[in-house]
């Protein structure tokens, strides 16, 4: 089973790099790509194109800090440079990420579904997120631990998401139905994996190094 969980960890992980790889050439001013071409005349607004990076951005930080705000090894040793990644990570999500993902997903695709999808995950990211900074500067650390755990797992919703729809398209899914129904799945999947970690994962499982933090 720790053999399992170590997986699951490394394949997310790995999964969220070959995400931040895909979203580089977004920063490249091109508008020859397939996810702009789709947007139409919306890809060239100032407004939703600011946005739209300023989320990719967000995001990218997001999962380049976030593996390393759960290692032990960095927080026993660089308690500092933890903090610091930290608040990095807050202003990824509660001033980038976050509020651009509200935005954008008044434009999302899949119809009401998608839209609805996109901005439920995004109340909850960026509350969760809030929850967890507002908990650590009260030094409640144990449960600044557990709702930084619910937030890293919203965030994999973006790998989850690319999941599923992978599947539903090889099922033969049509695109509106299957963008709307992978974004329900990856959103309802990780709070799902979110709670099972920081209700059920603490005996000997927990990614969250509990011990080197309270002690």
């Amino acid at each position: 089973m720790r053999w399992i969980f170590r997986l699951a960890v490394l394949a997310a992980v790995a999964l969220s790099g070959l995400i931040i790889v895909n979203s580089l050439p977004y920063f490249s001013g091109r508008t020859a790509l397939a996810f702009l071409e789709e947007k139409g005349p919306l890809a060239h607004d100032p407004v939703w194109r600011a946005t739209f990076l300023g989320h990719l951005f967000g995001g990218i930080v997001c999962f380049l800090t976030a593996p390393l705000l759960f290692w032990n090894g960095l927080l026993v040793r660089f308690p500092k440079l933890h903090r610091w990644l930290g608040r990095v990570y807050g202003v990824a999500v509660l001033g980038w990420a976050g509020p651009t993902g509200l935005y954008l997903s008044f434009f999302a695709k899949g119809g009401l579904a998608g839209k609805s999808a996109f901005l439920v995950l995004g109340l909850l990211w960026w509350g969760a997120t809030a929850r967890g900074v507002q908990l650590i500067v009260a030094k409640r650390v144990a449960e600044h631990l557990r709702w930084m755990t619910r937030s890293y797992v919203i965030a994999l919703s973006a790998v989850f998401f690319r999941l599923y729809h992978v599947v539903f398209f090889y099922a033969g899914l049509a695109d509106d139905p299957n963008y709307g129904l992978s974004l329900w799945l990856s959103l309802a999947t990780s709070l799902v994996v979110g709670e099972w970690l920081v209700r059920r994962a603490p005996a000997g499982l927990h990614p969250l190094p509990l011990k080197g933090a309270l002690s």
